[in-house]
């Protein structure tokens, strides 16, 4: 298997992982000194590390009736980069469902992921997580 091929391989275990909720076993995959961004626009943006984003996962998890469960739907990879594009769904405690679209960038260095970078829907991760709630502006238009 190439590095490419391998590097793959590490980030779809990684979230395979995550999804079967075998916390300490994708951590395992997690560079020691590994950064992970958290967007600006959530408590707690910038870069994390490893012990930190175990602990938001931790806290996430807890929010969801079911493990949360991600349907892959592309993956490119180049050199040290691996980039994912992946639903994910997890059924509430309300009878309603968490649905959220990534895409998610991890660099791999040495079979370990030592960056990760989500893109996702940040207002409704920070509804779902935080509880947090927006008012919009008046969309009125005027003609």
């Amino acid at each position: 298997m190439n590095d490419i091929e391998s590097n793959k391989a590490v980030a779809l275990t990684f979230l395979r992982m995550v999804s079967e909720h075998r916390h300490e076993e994708a951590f395992d995959l997690l560079s020691d000194d590994l950064q992970w961004w958290v967007p600006d626009s959530l408590p707690g943006g910038g870069f994390i590390n490893k012990q930190a984003i175990y602990d938001k996962l931790k806290k996430i998890a807890h929010s969801w009736s079911q493990p949360l469960t991600f349907e892959i739907e592309y993956v490119t990879a180049e050199g040290d980069r691996v980039a994912v594009l992946m639903r994910s769904r997890a059924p509430k405690p309300d009878g309603t469902s968490y649905r959220q679209v990534y895409h998610q960038l991890m660099i791999i260095r040495e079979g370990r992921i030592v960056k990760g970078y989500p893109f996702l829907d940040t207002l409704e991760f920070a509804q779902e997580v935080y509880g947090a709630t927006v008012a919009y502006p008046d969309q009125t238009v005027n003609s």
